[in-house]
């Protein structure tokens, strides 16, 4: 679909020159989270106003892979960051989209339709307020808001006709983010969260649809440049084990124990979430165990196991 830009005045869509001569490709396009905070996303969906959702190319299928930071983090290390890092693997998802389109170009068999926030759903909103975008007051986590700002930068008088810049780099003004000083803004957006500070949109893993922790794309620096953003790192923030625990520091995200009793009716609703996701195609069915596998040792640190699981 085409749309003009409002900044340069000029039409025009990704498929435009492959659609006169009838070479377009078939493709899916895989985000994380932290492609809308870091790298607004969100700018591929919307017209460029950002007011309204583009409909879907013929030729493509968008996923957005919910909470996932950029890649794999270690759940295990902060790094320069202000959490420990969002440990989700998108591996298994990425293979079964891929295995959809090569049935796609093959056979003609359409993909699992497109999955990602949307302004139409209210999946998709503005970083501020928190209480908008959903985000919660988690002790210990700091939430800011930050994320990516677009502009319109001036290279020079030439640069949209001919592409050679003259100014080299941009003059920029300090604060980077949200100063119309720095050129007008393509207005970009961020996944709407849950109550846990999980995203609502998405291809949602099992650790997100059963979860056992929020999960972000976006992060925040400790140290010197504390609060700056941690660039591709996302965060990985456990619930609390206990009702005792959650009440000793104030968090308003329910338990471990609160939402699962035990470890056999956490696995339980695992296990249903892995076979929708089978069923829906954004998981094959070989990898089903391994995801399984993943999500329940997280729960085995979590929960009790009583002698009837």
């Amino acid at each position: 679909m085409s749309t003009t830009d409002p900044i340069t005045g000029k039409t025009d869509s990704r498929y435009a020159k492959c659609q006169t001569t009838n070479t377009c490709p078939h493709a899916v396009e895989i985000f994380s989270a932290n492609e809308y905070w870091v790298k607004a996303a969100s700018l591929m969906t919307t017209d460029p106003t950002g007011t309204v959702d583009l409909p879907d190319s013929p030729f493509t299928r968008i996923y957005f892979m919910s909470s996932m930071q950029h890649g794999t983090g270690n759940a295990a290390s902060k790094g320069n960051c202000q959490q420990f890092q969002n440990p989700l693997d998108s591996s298994a998802v990425q293979r079964a989209l891929f295995t959809a389109l090569d049935l796609w170009v093959t056979q003609g068999t359409e993909p699992p339709p497109s999955q990602y926030p949307k302004l139409s759903d209210a999946t998709l909103k503005p970083p501020l307020p928190q209480s908008g975008m959903g985000f919660p007051s988690i002790p210990g986590v700091t939430y800011t808001g930050l994320k990516t700002t677009r502009y319109l930068f001036n290279y020079g008088p030439d640069f949209l006709t001919t592409g050679i810049p003259t100014i080299n780099p941009p003059v920029i003004t300090p604060p980077y983010e949200d100063n119309p000083a720095n050129g007008r803004i393509y207005p970009s957006y961020i996944p709407k969260t849950d109550a846990d500070g999980n995203d609502i949109a998405g291809v949602r893993l099992p650790r997100v649809s059963v979860p056992l922790a929020t999960y972000t794309g976006w992060g925040l620096r400790s140290g010197v440049w504390a609060n700056d953003g941690c660039e591709s790192s996302g965060q990985f923030i456990p619930f609390p084990k206990t009702q005792a625990d959650r009440l000793a520091t104030g968090d308003p995200r329910l338990s471990a124990e609160e939402r699962y009793g035990s470890y056999g009716n956490y696995s339980f609703q695992v296990a249903v979430a892995v076979k929708k996701m089978i069923a829906n195609r954004y998981l094959l069915a070989e990898d089903g165990v391994a995801v399984l596998n993943d999500a329940l040792t997280l729960g085995q640190s979590m929960l009790p196991i009583l002698p009837s699981n």
